[in-house]
Order: structure tokens, then C-alpha cells, then sequence
């Protein structure tokens, strides 16, 4: 049994239907509402030997291509866009259905479709069957079923508007849980890295002096070589490499150390600011463009082929602009890392290449960012979006970019992330973000 529906219960379901089959005297009943543009079976059911089955989920598109249908997706069909009743009482001998192939496979006797007309929509369709008794339905129970109709499509109606209020209060109430969880997980780590950064600081420049220090201590060295014995010369001077060496390591993974503070205090200023209708193809192109460009400034010989399948129809959504391009520009920026390595390694016949789509997904905006790199190994897939996790070298990243990415999409703007990749052929980051 497939997901039920938001807004209908259970309970109004079985209700409406069982009713129906009581006062219709109908073998079997089917229930359908309209759900994400498409009209679906939302229950079925008989008499006592075959009970009210609630929440199928089977759209008429799927109806349409059983072996083992329900019901005349053609008279459904017919119903929806007429909105007017379809009453037969011998299916197979009479009407336009008759070479129906729901009809030819089942031969259906007695049939009735009507239209549940709420206030101003169609709130649903119930279809009813006999197979035994031609002229079931008789005027005396379409009346009945009828005024029953009626209630019904007020009963979904409202159903459906008590959904949606409680469906918008908790969006609303996640959205605030997510945005103080941020705010002070923000606060809280602005906080750390200020503290960190100062000391941060003295151990990163007294590096670099001791660096120079030892140069100037090799220099003097080198000047008096002549009066120092061999073998003391020696020993100084592999102690001065020696020094030389750890200090390097003590500025370079101070270097990283103040990267990760960078990253952490970017982290805390993002989530500040409000939402504002944006146009989410000028904003991922944007930020594509602003990667690229920093990538090019720290390796002028690196190329690469940006192809954009960008849905123009797309209307802009209310996020927070400046989070949001910072989610984009770190995934980005991992897939030109991506293909920069596998450049590298492949040689000349390899063409870099990052793809970006957007697409309109019913209330959601569908973007797709694609790379033909490396790829991400199948054990560590799951981790990628932990705090401080990475696959690259000490000195090439710090394991935040992704993690703050799914932040901002997920616990700030309600979105979704996934990631789907073979390794040494290209990584996918589909994400989906709500219209509204």
C-alpha cells in the first residue's frame, strides 16, 4: 500500500466509500482524487467479503498499463474533464465504452462514474460497478448518491484546507526550529573561531619568523665555516635543516588551521540576512562563473567546459541568496577540484566538463550539478557531508565546504541533497529546494 495522501484520513476515506456502496447497492467501489496533477486511486473496496482498502496511490497512468485494472480509465477520464456523471446500465451492450478494453477483459454490467463537486473544484470521483445485475443503479439511488456526492466533496474540502494550515504551521515551525538551531550553532561557532583566531595568529607568524630566523642562522653558518671543525659544522647544519623543516610544517598547518577558522566564521555570517524572491538559474550560474574564476587565478593553465541546461520558465523562489551561492560555489568548487585531478592524471585527451541543470519539479526547483571527475568512492559516500571529513591532501581542504553546503540547503531552506557517483567517471549533487 503506497503513501497516503496529505490531507486525506483514513477514516473520511472508508466512510465516503462504504456509504456509497451501502446506498448504491454496488459490488465494488473506486475512490479517486486528484494529487500532484493526477488523478489517483485513493481507495477500493467491496462489500463485507472484500473491505474498504484505503491509500492504493495508483494513478491513472498506471491504471491505464494493468493487467489486472480496477476500472474504465476512459470513463474516469471522461468524467474528469466533463465533470458530469457517466450512468450505464450494461456496460458491455450499451454506450460508448464497449469496446473499452477495461470492459472487453472484465465485462462489467451496471456502472456508475459521478463527480464529487465541491465549492468551486472537483474534489473527487467515485466509480461504482455491478458485475452481476444490469440496471442496478436505479434513479431512486443515483438521487441518493448524488446528495451524498455533495457532502462528500465538502467533506474532502475541508479536509484538505485543515491539512494544508497544519501542513504550513509545522513547514513554519521546522523552518524556525532550523533556523535558531543554526543561528546559535552560528553564534556558538563565531565565538570559537575568535578565540581561536588570535592565538591562531602568533603561531603562524612566529613560524614564518622562525623560518627566516633559520635562514639568517644557515647564513652566518656558511660565513664561518672555516673556523669550526668539519663535524661540528655538520652537526649544526643538519640541526638547522631539521628545524627548518618542522618549522615549515608548524606555518603550513598553521596556514589550514587558519583556513578552517576562515570557513567557520563564514559559516556564522551566513545565516544571518532574510529571504527574497531570486532567480535560482542567474544565482547558479553566478556562482559557477565566481568558482571558475577563482580557480583560474590560482592555476592559469586550468580549462574547463561549463554546459548549462537551465530552465528559463522557472519563476524565482524565496531563499537566502547570499547562503544559498555559498552552497553552490562548494559543491562547484569540489567538482573543478574533481576534474582538475583527474586531468591531471588522464593527460590531454581528457575536456574537464561541469554541468548544470535546473528544472521545475512540481513545488519543488530541481538542480543538478555534474562533473566528469574522479568521482567519490563508494566507502566514503556516505561521509561526505560530515563536518571536517575530506579525501584531499592537508594542505588542499578542510572538510567543511560540503558540510556547511548541506546546512544551508537542508536545515535552512527545507531542501534536499544527494549525491550519486561511479569513481574515476563523475559525480551528481541532485538537490531540491521547495517553491514556497
Amino acid at each position: 500500500m503506497s503513501t497516503p495522501g496529505r490531507y486525506q484520513s483514513r477514516e473520511l476515506l472508508t466512510v465516503i466509500l462504504r456509504t456509497a456502496l451501502a446506498a448504491a447497492g454496488a459490488q465494488r467501489g473506486v475512490l479517486l482524487l486528484e494529487r500532484d496533477g493526477e488523478w489517483r486511486i485513493e481507495a477500493e473496496g467491496g462489500g463485507e467479503e472484500s473491505p474498504v482498502e484505503v491509500m492504493l496511490g495508483l494513478s491513472l497512468k498506471q491504471e491505464a498499463g494493468s493487467g489486472a485494472a480496477k476500472l474504465s480509465v476512459a470513463i474516469v477520464n471522461h468524467v474528469a474533464s466533463s465533470r458530469e456523471e457517466v450512468l450505464l446500465d450494461d456496460a458491455t451492450r450499451q454506450g460508448p465504452y464497449t469496446e473499452d478494453p477495461y470492459v472487453l477483459a472484465w465485462q462489467p454490467k451496471a456502472v456508475l462514474c459521478l463527480p464529487l463537486r465541491g465549492r468551486e473544484t472537483l474534489s473527487g470521483i467515485l466509480y461504482l460497478e455491478n458485475h452481476l445485475s444490469p440496471g442496478t443503479f436505479t434513479p431512486e439511488r443515483v438521487g441518493v448518491l448524488k446528495l451524498l456526492s455533495g457532502q462528500a466533496a465538502l467533506s474532502l474540502e475541508n479536509a484538505r484546507l485543515y491539512e494544508k494550515q497544519g501542513d504550513y504551521i509545522r513547514t513554519l515551525e521546522t523552518r524556525l526550529l532550523a533556523q535558531e538551531r543554526l543561528a546559535s550553532l552560528g553564534t556558538l561557532t563565531a565565538g570559537i573561531a575568535h578565540e581561536i583566531k588570535n592565538p591562531l595568529n602568533f603561531v603562524t607568524n612566529f613560524a614564518r619568523i622562525a623560518v627566516e630566523l633559520v635562514g639568517e642562522v644557515s647564513e652566518q653558518l656558511d660565513a664561518r665555516k672555516a673556523r669550526l671543525e668539519q663535524e661540528t659544522r655538520e652537526v649544526f647544519q643538519d640541526g638547522l635543516t631539521e628545524l627548518r623543516v618542522t618549522v615549515e610544517k608548524i606555518e603550513s598547518h598553521g596556514k589550514r588551521a587558519d583556513k578552517i577558522v576562515h570557513d567557520m566564521l563564514m559559516f556564522s555570517r551566513g545565516q544571518r540576512g532574510e529571504r527574497r524572491p531570486t532567480n535560482i538559474n542567474r544565482l547558479l550560474e553566478e556562482s559557477a562563473k565566481l568558482v571558475y574564476h577563482g580557480m583560474r587565478g590560482g592555476d592559469p593553465g586550468f580549462t574547463l567546459s561549463l554546459l548549462m541546461n537551465l530552465d528559463e520558465s522557472l519563476e524565482p523562489i524565496d531563499v537566502f541568496p547570499s547562503e544559498l551561492s555559498r552552497a553552490f560555489m562548494n559543491i562547484i568548487h569540489n567538482a573543478c577540484y574533481a576534474v582538475s585531478k583527474k586531468r591531471a592524471s588522464a593527460g590531454g585527451g581528457f575536456s574537464p566538463t561541469i554541468s548544470l541543470s535546473t528544472r521545475r519539479s512540481g513545488e519543488r526547483v530541481e538542480v543538478g550539478i555534474r562533473d566528469n571527475g574522479i568521482g567519490v568512492p563508494l566507502e566514503v559516500r556516505d561521509k561526505i557531508f560530515t563536518p571536517f571529513f575530506t579525501t584531499k591532501p592537508v594542505n588542499e581542504g578542510t572538510g567543511l565546504g560540503l558540510s556547511i553546503s548541506h546546512e544551508i540547503l537542508v536545515a535552512a531552506h527545507g531542501g534536499r541533497i544527494e549525491v550519486d557517483s561511479q569513481e574515476g567517471e563523475y559525480t551528481l549533487f541532485s538537490i531540491s529546494l521547495p517553491r514556497s
